[in-house]
């Protein structure tokens, strides 16, 4: 034995410091930090540390204790020594005999609702992979931390989607729903100024809460599931600029009021409500340890994730997308450039500026982005916060570029009519930019 700790905080800087060959870890270690993020940047920091975790039983029916157990497994924690009683001679055998993926498969079997009754667990056949159910209308906006603009990019795409997107065969303009699920940062009404008392994130997840019990499961109670339906789907409140948007947000709330959300809640809602929509937009929480996070992932057609000019920023993406296939989600995660600072920004907005040493084309050399959004001008930002018009809605030349690169990743989601004329817009601006330009 090299070293103990005492509290979850100490453990990252004491592995880095005696790189352990094995690591014993109890779930009742004292701190607030939450095991399978210490374990997945372990991964990454010490990756020839093998981790023993000790917990007591295991109640399968809950999904947050799956998504704990998941995430821990793709981690390449395979030794989980989960029984009420831990003996020493348990741990020596488990030392002894290390455990393999395989082995601990059945932690990370995936849940399906029938609707009410039982959450059942169904086996995989495939080897060492697990299935991943997903829906072709459902898609996540995230990133790997806080303050990057999901929430920003999220009302843009589903505004422009809502907005301009092309009519369906029977002629109506698609049906867009947009989710508040970053718990952390509730800020999709505020950017849309949309608040109800009445319908709202937490009502929603109340009523959830009435018909799942603690132990995961649903209610055979039919009218109390229609009930619970019926307030699901009207607590998404119609967008005052696009009558065919509908966001279920929660800005009024605070974290207290949300704290025994869980995965659980979560799915059931969005199997609720996808089949009402066309398209169905969800801002995440930034950490994939999350409860809510990691299935909301799994279930969607395709993952944007943030990133901007902070070299930290692109240096920890670089680190998390291994970790992203090793959860196997890695390939349906895509990658958006926010607040791009461009050459031309640099010479017309940032006279007397240093040089941007980190820029754009060097991010290109390992992510293939979707799009490249440039710095908005602060002013025109706030006042689109305090408008609760998001810019994919306007018409000014000096959101133009930005509209357009929106546009890209709209465009992908359901085809947008405007999306031609506005590359042929901003072409067209960029040839006379360039025939006009000169630098001061």
């Amino acid at each position: 034995v090299i070293g103990s700790v005492y509290n979850r905080s100490e453990i990252k800087e004491n592995c880095k410091m005696l790189n352990p060959d094995i690591l014993i870890i109890s779930e009742g270690i004292s701190g607030k930090e939450l095991i399978p993020e210490i374990v997945v940047d372990l991964s990454k920091q010490c990756p020839n540390t093998r981790v023993v975790f000790l917990t007591g039983s295991i109640d399968f029916t809950k999904e947050d204790r799956r998504t704990y157990f998941t995430i821990m497994v793709f981690a390449g924690v395979y030794d989980i020594i989960h029984e009420d009683r831990i003996t020493d001679q348990k741990i020596l055998h488990v030392l002894d005999n290390p455990a393999k993926k395989e082995d601990v498969k059945y932690l990370i079997e995936k849940p399906k609702s029938k609707g009410s009754g039982d959450f059942v667990f169904v086996k995989d056949h495939k080897d060492d992979v697990i299935e991943k159910d997903y829906h072709d209308n459902l898609f996540t906006i995230s990133s790997i931390k806080p303050g990057t603009g999901k929430s920003f990019i999220s009302t843009n795409i589903a505004t422009m989607i809502a907005e301009y997107g092309v009519k369906k065969h029977n002629g109506q303009r698609p049906r867009v729903a947009l989710i508040e699920a970053d718990l952390q940062n509730l800020s999709l009404g505020t950017l849309l100024q949309i608040e109800d008392d009445k319908y709202n994130l937490k009502t929603v997840m109340d009523k959830i809460q009435s018909i799942i019990s603690s132990d995961g499961k649903v209610t055979n109670d039919i009218e109390k599931i229609e009930m619970v339906n019926k307030h699901i789907k009207s607590s998404f409140r119609p967008y005052m600029y696009c009558n065919n948007l509908y966001a279920l947000v929660g800005s009024q709330l605070t974290l207290q009021e949300l704290e025994n959300v869980n995965a659980m809640h979560y799915l059931y809602l969005v199997e609720t409500i996808t089949n009402d929509y066309d398209v169905v937009i969800v801002d995440t929480n930034s950490s994939l340890t999350h409860v809510t996070t990691f299935p909301l992932l799994n279930l969607s057609k395709y993952c944007y994730y943030i990133l901007n000019l902070d070299f930290n920023n692109i240096r920890n993406n670089s680190r998390y997308r291994s970790f992203l296939e090793k959860i196997q989600i890695a390939d349906k995660v895509k990658y958006i450039l926010n607040e791009n600072i461009t050459k031309k920004m640099m010479d017309n907005l940032y006279i007397g500026s240093e040089e941007l040493l980190f820029d754009t084309e060097m991010i290109k050399k390992d992510f293939d982005l979707v799009a490249e959004i440039p710095l908005i001008p602060k002013t025109i930002f706030l006042n689109r916060i305090y408008s609760g018009k998001p810019i994919s809605l306007e018409n000014s030349p000096q959101t133009l570029e930005a509209r357009y690169e929106i546009a890209k990743i709209a465009n992908e989601i359901w085809p947008v009519s405007n999306f031609e004329n506005l590359k042929k817009e901003f072409e067209s601006k960029n040839k006379e930019t360039k025939k006009f330009f000169w630098k001061k």
